[in-house]
């Protein structure tokens, strides 16, 4: 049973503990939840001096929990931060019973404009087919309650999520919460797929103003090993469509460059 999370940051330790210490009788009515809570906070006192690869021996050996698992994230602030160990929360330790609802990820035309440019090319998969069809699967789950844009198996598995950001309805808060999503459903993907199999790959798109305000996020994300596509960039655009149409196996016979640009925006080796 999980009953916390233990953050290392700058050094220094912190505990997130579950809402609901109680959920502990579940295992025994004779364990008190302020008993675990006391626990929890010695942890901390236990483990400030060490490093974090010893974290897990040293809790074992000086309370009755113990850590089992351990993963580290780089995020481009503090915001993104919290964001990151909210959703662990809701994950990991705060799941009830029953499985977590998918996140639901609102409608936006950056992603239905990448749908409709695969479908045009003829690789994107129906419903009915899976990764082996070797076509781009659109709102693939990849775990309970996480789904990505796209994915494609092809040797390795191409990941891909959206970001758009180009509507004066979108805050800056909900942008870099979707990056931060992004960035979760990633490593999700490495976890299913294998860490070395995962080419992940976002696609965002955003005013300059807007851009510039993001960077720090997209640079976290780029650097844990995304490739960024800027969709406002007709050169990014054409490279990222080409990738994928030369990867996915087409339900017809593949033509010679992709059919969706002006031939004016085709790198000159696919010009007729």
């Amino acid at each position: 049973m999980n009953v916390g999370l233990l953050v290392e940051s700058d050094g220094k330790f912190s505990v997130r503990h579950a809402r609901k210490l109680d959920k502990v009788r579940a295992i025994s009515a004779a364990l008190d939840p302020s008993d675990l809570l006391n626990e929890l906070n010695h942890v901390v006192a236990s483990v400030k001096d060490c490093s974090f690869d010893d974290v897990a021996q040293r809790v074992a050996a000086s309370s009755f929990l113990e850590c089992n698992f351990k993963g580290t994230f780089t995020p481009g602030s503090n915001v993104l931060a919290e964001h990151y160990i909210s959703d662990l929360m809701v994950r990991y330790v705060d799941a009830e019973v029953a499985p977590p609802k998918p996140v639901r990820k609102r409608p936006t035309k950056l992603r239905q404009e990448i749908a409709k440019l695969f479908r045009s090319e003829k690789i994107l998969a129906k419903p009915s087919e899976g990764l082996d069809s070797h076509r781009i699967l659109y709102r693939h789950s990849l775990a309970e309650g996480v789904e990505a844009d796209f994915v494609l198996k092809n040797g390795a598995y191409h990941v891909v999520e959206s970001v758009d950001a180009s509507s004066t309805e979108v805050s800056l808060q909900r942008s870099l919460y979707e990056i931060a999503m992004s960035t979760l459903t990633f490593e999700h993907a490495r976890i299913g797929f294998g860490n070395n199999s995962v080419r992940p790959k976002l696609v965002y798109q955003a005013p300059a103003d807007l851009e510039r305000a993001l960077a720090p996020s997209l640079y976290a994300v780029e650097h844990q090993g995304a490739e960024l596509i800027n969709w406002a960039s007709e050169e990014n655009k054409v490279q990222f469509l080409e990738k994928f149409a030369n990867l996915a196996i087409s339900s017809e016979p593949k033509r010679n460059a992709p059919t969706l640009f002006n031939a004016s925006a085709l790198p000159p080796t696919k010009l007729n």
